[in-house]
């Protein structure tokens, strides 16, 4: 009957539609997805190369401190040893109101004596911002 038939004929469009849109549908998700995979491979090189810059300021920054007031860590930590928590907070305090965000180790969270300032390095330090904490903790001595 042309009711059947135009049933048939419906159902056939509708049909094409939808498999026409999950068509589109699908290459529009594996379009997306090679772009989010290039975001990644992109980010990935980016935090290589922050890797590198950070590890070459923790070299840069123990190659330039002097002293025995001075800790050896190979890591973004750094620290500056001054015994006494009021010489302590003094020599923060100093490097503080020079703009640097160090902070103030004090007994009794460690040892009497062993008080330090800690030292943040990250991949967008300066050099010479690294040398003019140096130098500003090294004239605090």
């Amino acid at each position: 009957s042309t009711r059947e038939e135009a049933r048939k004929d419906i159902f056939e469009v509708l049909c094409h539609i939808f498999v026409g849109f999950h068509k589109d549908l699908l290459h529009a998700i594996i379009n997306f997805l090679d772009d989010v995979e290039q975001i990644l491979l992109c980010a990935l090189e980016v935090f290589e190369l922050l890797r590198q810059k950070l590890q070459a300021n923790i070299q840069f920054f123990q190659n330039h401190c002097q002293g025995d007031a001075w800790g050896k860590s190979q890591t973004a930590i750094q620290t500056y040893f001054v015994a006494g928590n009021q010489a302590l907070r003094s020599a923060a305090k100093k490097a503080q109101e020079a703009g640097f965000a160090v902070k103030p180790i004090v007994y009794p969270t460690v040892p009497k004596g062993q008080e330090r300032i800690r030292i943040t390095l990250h991949a967008t330090s300066q050099e010479r911002d690294m040398l003019t904490l140096i130098q500003t903790l090294n004239e605090h001595a």
